[in-house]
């Protein structure tokens, strides 16, 4: 049980079925009930509760539907699920039960019990993980040519597990919200964002309830320089831009590092560094193609991002 900063009583634990309720948010002046609801599906159980800075309850606990635990954000005005992540074993025979969740500045981090596979037997295993803004890039590609702008390209790519899309329906659901792609220079300042209209989103659910797969399309690059985008909690971040609306140059003499930012609605913002494995830096002159080709960026520290 928490109490958040107007005084109101956040309650979770779990109900016998049928009763598909877990978590309820009580008036701390009367009682009075402001809104129930049941994180993490049927037969979820909450373990421990959290309350962000903006009142917005975040709970763990045990999800009888995956070999694991989940963590889940709630809407502090409605209950509603901003976004559910899961953190499963490799033994798929155990349910396991989150302990604890902790709130930092752009952190989720949670604690708990999941089941694997060890050498010569299987069982629980005691896991920590920290939701955070940064995520590992896996490789970015810029091309430019200096007297030709619609030769410009960028693809960057992350396979980080940590990586989270907002619940369908959601505020930071992409088909709702929409989002931006930033591609910047945290040396010399260069920024340039190309925006992601929710039109051009699609939503696929996968099969843990919770994690969803996104993706933003955009052949005539009649929004931007975007055609493609595809984000897949748990798993992937794909983005392709290209041409003339792709403004940003590759005109110095070095880039040194480039900074990747999505940003999908309010609340889900993930930051890229990669600077550390550069493995090509040349400048574009005149009919010269200049590229920045890096790989394995560590996770950053991201200002104000994750879940």
């Amino acid at each position: 049980m928490r109490i958040d900063a107007s005084g109101d009583v956040v309650a979770a634990g779990s109900t016998l079925f049928p009763f598909p309720l877990n978590v309820v948010k009580l008036s701390g002046s009367t009682g009075a009930e402001i809104w129930r609801t049941n994180a993490g599906g049927a037969g979820a159980e909450i373990s421990d509760v959290a309350i962000d800075d903006a009142d917005d309850p975040v709970v763990a606990g045990k999800d009888t539907t995956v070999y694991g635990f989940f963590v889940a954000k709630l809407d502090a005005g409605s209950g509603t699920p901003v976004w559910m992540q899961t953190v499963g074993g490799t033994f798929e025979s155990e349910i396991g039960r989150a302990n604890a969740v902790a709130l930092g500045a752009g952190h989720v981090a949670a604690a708990g019990r999941t089941p694997n596979n060890l050498p010569y037997s299987s069982g629980p295993g005691f896991t920590v993980v920290d939701f955070a803004g940064g995520i590992g890039g896996k490789r970015l590609r810029v091309r430019d040519k200096a007297i030709d702008a619609s030769k410009r390209k960028l693809k960057a790519l992350s396979k980080d597990p940590r990586f989270l899309a907002g619940a369908v329906g959601s505020a930071d659901d992409p088909t709702v919200s929409g989002a931006v792609l930033t591609l910047a220079n945290p040396t010399t300042g260069e920024t340039f964002s190309a925006p992601l209209p929710a039109g051009n989103w699609t939503a696929a659910p996968l099969n843990i309830p919770g994690n969803q797969s996104y993706r933003y399309l955009d052949r005539s690059l009649a929004a931007g320089p975007c055609n493609s985008v595809i984000v897949h909690s748990g798993k992937l971040l794909l983005a392709t831009c290209v041409g003339t609306g792709l403004g940003f140059s590759l005109d110095e003499p070095t880039q040194g590092s480039l900074d990747v930012r999505l940003t999908i609605g309010t609340a889900f913002e993930y930051c890229m560094h990669f600077g550390g494995t550069v493995r090509k830096d040349q400048p574009t002159s005149g009919a010269s193609l200049g590229f920045f080709d890096a790989a394995d960026g560590p996770p950053p520290s991201c200002p104000a991002g994750g879940p």
